[in-house]
């Protein structure tokens, strides 16, 4: 949901209250019945609620979406995500993967899935294996990294990337899942991002954490 500053200023003030009466969420200088269009806007969107007559509370939706706010600039602060990260090596070729989807389409990385919401690191390897390999496998715990990837100077995400081995004894290669294709190659593709072989080093070399960066 994207708020207006009137809505921002309100949510800012909930920030710090569990509950709060229109005049305090009230901005300065701003008309009684504009600011009622705007605070109807955030109760219909479920984010606050009334908790009283003429006051109002967070939602517990209204709280999750509070927390992505940073106090400092007033705004939802992007967040790291977390990613199950797989390292695989077999006949001196990689596993690696090509996107078939925004932001990094048509572009190689060493094959990661994002950590679902409210599951378990057991779930989210599972899932990380048999949606982009079409297998479950046992996978072997290696190292952490912070992986940042840049295109044309911009920051395009930022990852916590738990960082497993996995043995492609068993794993059928190419396999097409649904947001790219998982192969075998030399980190010589002409596809794969900059500073993909510096993160293959550190994995293979590193047993703490490290940050690294890929560009294309």
């Amino acid at each position: 949901m994207e708020l207006s500053w009137i809505q921002r200023h309100a949510l800012m003030i909930l920030l710090r209250k569990e509950t709060a009466r229109v005049k305090e969420l009230l901005p300065p200088d701003v008309a009684a019945n504009l600011f009622s269009y705007h605070l109807d806007g955030l109760v219909s969107a479920g984010i606050i609620e009334k908790a009283a007559r003429g006051s109002y509370t967070l939602t517990t939706k209204g709280q999750k979406f509070a927390g992505t706010f940073s106090t400092l600039t007033e705004k939802r602060s992007e967040e790291m995500k977390t990613v199950v990260m797989l390292y695989g090596k077999k006949a001196g070729k990689y596993l690696l993967f090509r996107w078939s989807r925004q932001p990094y389409i048509g572009k190689v990385t060493l094959l990661h899935d994002r950590m679902p919401f409210g599951k378990t690191l057991t779930e989210a390897i599972y899932s990380a294996t048999t949606d982009k390999l079409g297998v479950d496998s046992d996978l072997i715990y290696r190292v952490s990294a912070l992986v940042r990837i840049m295109h044309n100077d911009q920051q395009v995400s930022h990852m916590n990337a738990l960082i497993y081995e996995i043995n492609l004894d068993n794993v059928t290669l190419p396999f097409t899942s649904r947001n790219g294709e998982a192969f075998l190659d030399s980190l010589e593709n002409q596809d794969a991002m900059s500073g993909l072989k510096g993160l293959i080093t550190h994995i293979e070399n590193q047993s703490a954490a490290f940050d690294v960066t890929l560009e294309y």
